[in-house]
């Protein structure tokens, strides 16, 4: 009688572990940009950023991305609403970092309002103006950009950005030619 009764505990809390909410999977994200200088200005600290670098091709092929508490990678990001979209990311990978915040519309365009992106080649470049973000499909596009709950596939231009310990002759620009996010908080 004792083993049947403990039978059926085990089995009860077997049967009670298995309906728990599943486990999310760790944030992920790739980027790759590329600081240089404005028209007609110079930029000291040209040279680019990037960590899980190969970008996607489609919405089936997603790139390499680094995972959050994987090898070193620490992943934050969460994009939140049905358009507009709240955009806010933090990640950093073997030395590359970045840091992005604004909204992005329905139509998949928007506004930065704070980019960091930080190298061993460029040290520390922040936004000294706005940045725009496409993340609008263009049709018969080979790039799968897009923006959903959890997660975005984007563009970014910065007109203007600076190395933070020079920023009266740092006069650059940069293009994130994609940043990727994925498994975001939503």
């Amino acid at each position: 009688m004792r083993v049947l009764k403990l039978n059926l505990y085990v089995l009860s809390v077997l049967v009670l572990a298995s309906c728990s909410d599943p486990t999310e999977p760790p944030a992920e994200a790739a980027f790759k940009s590329y600081a240089s200088p404005r028209s007609g200005e110079a930029c000291n600290v040209m040279g680019p950023a990037s960590f899980g670098t190969q970008k996607p091709t489609s919405a089936q092929d997603e790139g390499a991305t680094v995972q959050d508490g994987f090898d070193g990678a620490s992943v934050s990001c969460s994009i939140k609403g049905t358009g507009p979209y709240a955009v806010q990311a933090t990640a950093a990978y073997q030395g590359a970092s970045f840091s992005i915040a604004g909204t992005v519309g329905t139509d998949g365009n928007g506004t930065l309002t704070r980019v960091t992106i930080v190298s061993s080649t460029t040290g520390t470049l922040t936004n000294t103006e706005p940045c725009k973000i496409d993340a609008s499909p263009a049709p018969n596009s080979r790039e799968a950009l897009r923006i959903a709950p959890g997660e975005m596939f984007a563009q970014i231009d910065c007109p203007a950005i600076a190395n933070s310990s020079t920023p009266d002759i740092t006069r650059c620009q940069a293009l994130a030619s994609f940043v990727l996010l994925k498994n975001c908080s939503k």
